[in-house]
């Protein structure tokens, strides 16, 4: 106990995982309680007190104390009242008699915290995983949107009338393409940025983070094209359009993460364009894979953008013809 008063308290070194924060806080709150109550009890006890004070007086006495001649005396002066009191009950470690600005800090324990650094494969918290699904009903919502779009501009009659403007069906096609590029593209960089900002999500690469976004947004805009070729009308698209990608999207890890899916579901979700988006996003961030790795799920994203628009953009054209 002694050596608390003029050492500048006992010093512990406390390592936290990332994902445990909230629990090294208080594992530090609970050794700063039991070292407290430990120093107090020592005081209260009269046994214990006067080799204490004894004790603490030879260090004071030592020239490699460390301590100011401020701190000295304010030290002694309460040591003094803790003798003719008899008992420590009354005089707290950090009792300041002169007015030293290292004693108002005193503590009984240090801890210095340190944070295990992020492993590659490993995810630094739950959101790192959760973040990914926000991900795909996000694109989700895109895609639907932009589709169904398109299908009542057909079904109104609109495609048809814009044949004969001087714009081509191509480039009314390629404009929705676009629109919905941007807005999966923003979708991602918000939740990109509120998962970083407020969650704790971990990007391990940023060029990898910023191509998966690019070939993500340009996928799902193939999609969008080639769900609009698919359903002639907005009910359709609403209906059975909504469902086909209700499906593609749970099994591609809307609702269980794609690293927690049964061998057996992870290979039927292998035709789901939303799980190639989310390897994407995970390499990126807590997988931390590099270009032996990232390779497959971009290219993957790129056919199916390539197909999606050249197809989609086909078949709407052919079927505005003959309407």
């Amino acid at each position: 106990l002694s050596r608390t008063f003029t050492g500048g308290g006992a010093r512990v070194g406390l390592v936290v995982d990332p994902s445990r924060r909230a629990e090294g806080a208080m594992l530090i709150g609970k050794l700063h309680e039991v070292t407290f109550r430990t120093v107090f009890e020592g005081m209260s006890d009269p046994a214990q007190l006067q080799p204490m004070l004894d004790r603490v007086e030879e260090r004071l006495k030592e020239p490699g104390s460390g301590l100011s001649m401020t701190d000295q005396v304010a030290i002694r002066a309460m040591l003094a009242r803790a003798r003719s009191a008899g008992q420590g009950a009354g005089a707290a470690p950090g009792a300041d008699a002169g007015g030293g600005a290292g004693l108002a800090a005193w503590r009984p324990v240090v801890v210095e915290r340190s944070e295990l650094p992020m492993r590659p494969g490993i995810p630094a918290n739950v959101f790192a995983i959760s973040f990914m699904q926000g991900i795909t009903w996000a694109l989700f919502g895109a895609v639907l949107t932009f589709g169904s779009g398109i299908a009542e501009e057909r079904q109104r009659g609109t495609l048809v009338r814009l044949l004969v403007s001087p714009l081509r069906l191509g480039e009314v096609l390629l404009g929705k393409a676009v629109a919905c590029f941007v807005a999966c593209l923003f979708a991602q960089a918000l939740l990109y940025g509120t998962g970083i900002a407020f969650f704790g999500v971990r990007v391990a690469g940023w060029q990898w983070a910023a191509l998966a976004m690019v070939a993500t947004a340009f996928a799902f805009s193939g999609l969008m094209a080639l769900m609009a070729a698919a359903f002639r009308t907005q009910g359709g698209a609403q209906g059975a359009g909504r469902a086909a990608l209700l499906v593609l999207t749970m099994i591609g890890g809307g609702t269980i993460p794609v690293a927690f899916m049964p061998p057996f579901l992870r290979t039927v979700s292998d035709i789901s364009p939303f799980k190639w988006a989310v390897l994407a996003a995970e390499g990126s961030t807590w997988r931390a894979w590099g270009a032996a790795d990232m390779w497959l799920p971009l290219a993957v994203l790129a056919v199916i953008g390539v197909v999606g628009l050249s197809v989609g953009a086909s078949l709407v054209q052919r079927t505005a013809r003959h309407a």
